[in-house]
């Protein structure tokens, strides 16, 4: 078993400049099979690296389908992302992640855009591998 001491993760987390691991939970009231989650973790991970600018092989990405929601009064299908980054974002990243979320989904789940909605979380506190940092 690793300590996180030993572990070579949590040495690379330490030594990152805003410590973090993301983790994208998306929760959709329609199905999603193998493919779409493939090509929406795929997504996840590129803004992962591209705009919040930290290692794709960090991430955690949550898949939680066919959950049953209301959003603005109906049962319509409808999304629910919530990004959480330890670290916080900067000034514009979550105005760039979220068409991209947007679009992702519309085009893999067919959610209108105005049926998806995506909550930024900056936690003060991670716990991973036993330890918190």
């Amino acid at each position: 078993m690793h300590t996180p001491a030993n572990n070579s993760y949590f040495v690379v987390l330490k030594s990152l400049p805003s410590a973090t691991m993301p983790v994208i939970q998306t929760f959709v009231s329609t199905p999603l099979d193998h493919r779409k989650r493939e090509n929406l973790a795929q997504v996840y991970r590129a803004i992962t690296h591209e705009i919040l600018g930290k290692p794709e092989d960090l991430v955690m990405i949550t898949f939680h389908d066919n959950t049953p929601m209301h959003f603005f009064g109906s049962t319509d299908p409808v999304a629910y992302v919530r990004v959480e980054a330890l670290g916080g974002y900067g000034p514009s990243e979550p105005e760039k992640v979220t068409p991209i979320i947007t679009a992702a989904i519309t085009k893999e789940c067919g959610i209108l855009a105005d049926r998806i909605f995506v909550l930024y979380f900056s936690p003060l506190h991670c716990g991973w591998n036993g330890a918190n940092f």
